[in-house]
């Protein structure tokens, strides 16, 4: 990785062993994937990834499914876009701004932000 410590696999296993990857946010799937990819080089079986949020994007379910790899999280930003908006942290009008932002984050960042 490119932050933090900068280790793709954190910690000790045993040969072999069993592994469930862990993260803290899954937003295109690219580094979850990439640690799937190091620990199965390793003789590892990894059996899924759990992370904290996920951002639900379609680029990251696509690759996950071409893995073949199970993956869930404890959160991910519909659930947070539905509180705000049923906590009036944000309005409706917010709530379709960043519902739009998040089917294609690319096309909108293309659509509604000015250079």
């Amino acid at each position: 990785k490119d932050h933090g410590l900068k280790n793709l696999i954190e910690g000790r296993l045993s040969e072999h062993s069993s592994v469930l990857v862990i993260e803290d946010l899954i937003s295109t799937g690219g580094s979850s994937l990439d640690a799937v990819e190091a620990l199965e080089q390793e003789s590892h079986k990894v059996l899924g990834v759990l992370s904290i949020f996920q951002y639900g994007f379609a680029s990251a379910k696509k690759r996950f499914q071409e893995k073949n790899m199970k993956y869930s999280s404890l959160t991910d930003f519909e659930t947070l876009l539905a509180r705000a908006l049923s906590t009036n942290h944000i309005s409706n009008e917010d709530y379709n701004r960043l519902q739009s932002w998040n089917i294609d984050p690319k096309l909108w960042s293309e659509t509604f932000v000015k250079p």
